[in-house]
């Protein structure tokens, strides 16, 4: 049979570790989030450099790859609207759709409205 202090032991190293796993999603979220800014960034340079105002073939595939990415690592990290809003984009690529700067838009205002409520924890 444990004895009490056994028992406290585990208790506070069970506490300890979740407080660890607390920290380091927190750290995690945080790269999360200037990770989604940083692509949203990219989003448009690509798409702004296209001078026809479409983008090109390569110019979809990567606007494509960054949305796919993206909406994974959103809805990983409890982003719902990002998430929807990058495979809206990836799908219409996919599909075939032409215009993408609607799509775009719909992406940055939902990047910008859910991480404009949550806070940096690491500096």
């Amino acid at each position: 049979m444990k004895s009490v202090w056994s028992l406290f032991e585990v208790m506070t190293t069970n506490q300890s570790k979740a407080d660890l796993m607390t920290a380091r999603l927190l750290v995690l979220t945080d790269k999360f989030r200037a990770s989604a800014v940083s692509d949203m960034e990219r989003i448009r340079q690509v798409f702004d450099a296209s001078v026809s105002g479409e983008a090109s073939a390569a110019d979809r595939d990567e606007i494509c790859r960054i949305g796919h990415s993206l909406a994974g690592r959103a809805g990983t990290f409890g982003f719902p609207k990002i998430s929807s809003a990058a495979a809206a984009l990836e799908d219409l690529i996919r599909a075939g759709g032409r215009d993408l700067a609607p799509t775009i838009g719909r992406l940055a205002d939902a990047i910008g409205g859910e991480l404009a409520g949550e806070h940096s924890t690491t500096n």
